[in-house]
């Protein structure tokens, strides 16, 4: 597998068409810093910013990115390694070899980017930022945003081919941990399998996998229990390309390998629901209204299983159905897991006039709810959950309890939670699945589960 970066010439493009939409003034953009782990000296997983890859495609820890529209000049500024740096860390580009690789039209050392932005703001010019900065003291500018909005979101076909092959390397972490899935492992065996395909592919986990046997905790990222027969994994885990491009994928399956009848049943449903909010993704429709679509399957499906009674519109209303499917059904994914979220929920979640119904417990999570416009990669991701502190709390049962059957559900507390989810492109000729499909049905998933259960067994500490 190959390293991807952004090449010059799609950085280039970029920047023309961000100067095309702002005119004129200075765009600066700053590189993430390396981060570090207990001590300076040890440093961890180092991840770009985005939006310095998406216009320049520079890799170094703590650049600058400045973009000086007026002139149509691309500068970057960056600290050149000495004898002493080489001694302990890999060698970095130069500044010669920065310019070649990258395009810029000059090349500075790091300490000339303030005087050089103080120096420019004095004579009068604009100074864009993504994020309101201290020390350039400006403000976050709304034109700088929107522009990059507007460029970010449709992805290119290039842009597609960089996720689908993120996906390729997602599938086979996730079939690995499948078939390797038995009872007696513990979750962070199965984790750190996840992230040996990741890693021996190139990539990085786009975000902290989650690898559990308690899916009823949306985030539960402490994987150190042992899975137990009878109990339901879920792994919610993505691969992310050396360039950025991130995948973001979970299923759920049983980790002795058989649904049992009640764990089926509750799989049918949540896959039902994800199948109709799929084709529900189309150019022109509200996000919003594909989470509904999902919820009401979800609904109709807890229906049939007993656990909500009366009409559906009046449960959606109620907003019942969040005690089982208490999040929205997805977010925009590209060149970041949350794509664009950094810059704020009104330029990229909610937009055109929407705004999120932090009143309502079954929306009030919804990240997006924007219309969905061709190019647009969006996560579907519905799930069933029982979660006790819902279900155990009595004013939930008072608020909810003509509409939910709590005894009941009190009953599966033990269960777990099921979430099935993929990235879809949205085209004018509807919505595509990005990648090469990851097993979902359940037959199919009975079938490797276990598969390769002794593989891990030689190896074990």
């Amino acid at each position: 597998m190959m390293l991807r970066s952004t090449t010059r010439e799609q950085a280039q493009a970029r920047r023309e068409k961000l100067r095309e939409r702002l005119g004129r003034g200075l765009v600066y953009f700053p590189g993430a810093k390396e981060p570090v782990r207990n001590y300076g000296t040890f440093s961890a997983d180092f991840r770009q910013s985005s939006h310095v890859l998406y216009f320049s495609g520079v890799t170094i820890p703590g650049c600058g990115v400045v973009l000086d529209l007026d002139e149509g000049r691309f500068i970057l500024f960056a600290d050149e390694m000495g004898p002493d740096d080489l001694v302990w860390h890999d060698k970095e580009p130069s500044h010669k070899e920065l310019q070649e690789l990258t395009g810029a039209d000059q090349v500075q050392s790091l300490s000339q980017l303030k005087p050089f932005l103080t120096e420019a703001q004095a004579a009068g010019r604009t100074l864009h930022v993504i994020k309101e900065n201290d020390w350039a003291g400006v403000k976050a500018s709304e034109d700088l945003i929107r522009a990059v909005v507007a460029l970010r979101l449709p992805k290119t076909s290039d842009e597609i081919q960089q996720m689908d092959e993120a996906m390729r390397i997602t599938a086979k972490a996730h079939e690995l941990a499948m078939a390797m899935t038995r009872p007696g492992l513990f979750e962070h065996e199965i984790q750190a399998a996840v992230e040996f395909i990741f890693r021996s592919a190139g990539a990085l986990p786009a975000y902290g996998p989650i690898a559990t046997c308690r899916g009823e905790v949306l985030h539960a990222c402490k994987p150190h229990r042992e899975l137990k027969d009878g109990q339901l994994f879920l792994l919610d885990a993505g691969a992310e390309l050396s360039n950025g491009y991130a995948t973001d994928i979970t299923r759920a399956w049983p980790v002795n390998g058989r649904f049992t009848e009640s764990q089926g049943a509750i799989y049918d449903v949540v896959l039902r629901s994800q199948k109709a909010a799929i084709a529900a993704s189309v150019v022109g429709r509200a996000y919003g209204e594909v989470h509904k679509v999902a919820a009401l399957e979800i609904i109709e499906g807890l229906k049939d299983f007993g656990l909500l009674k009366g009409s559906t519109e009046d449960i959606w209303a109620a907003d019942a159905h969040a005690l089982f499917f208490p999040h929205g059904v997805g977010h925009m994914i590209g060149l970041d897991v949350h794509d664009l979220e950094d810059v704020g929920e009104d330029y990229v979640g909610y937009s055109d006039g929407y705004t999120r119904d932090s009143d309502s417990l079954g929306r009030r999570y919804l990240r997006l709810n924007r219309e969905m416009k061709a190019g647009f990669v969006v996560t579907i991701e519905p799930g069933i959950y029982f979660i006790p502190a819902y279900l155990n709390d009595p004013k939930m049962e008072a608020r909810y309890g003509d509409f939910v059957d709590f005894e009941k559900a009190r009953s599966m507390t033990d269960f777990g939670g099921i979430r099935i989810e993929d990235d879809v492109h949205i085209t004018e000729d509807g919505p595509v699945v990005i990648g090469p499909g990851i097993l979902k049905e359940r037959s199919e998933i009975e079938a490797l589960v276990g598969s390769e259960a002794t593989m891990m067994d030689r190896f074990r500490i």
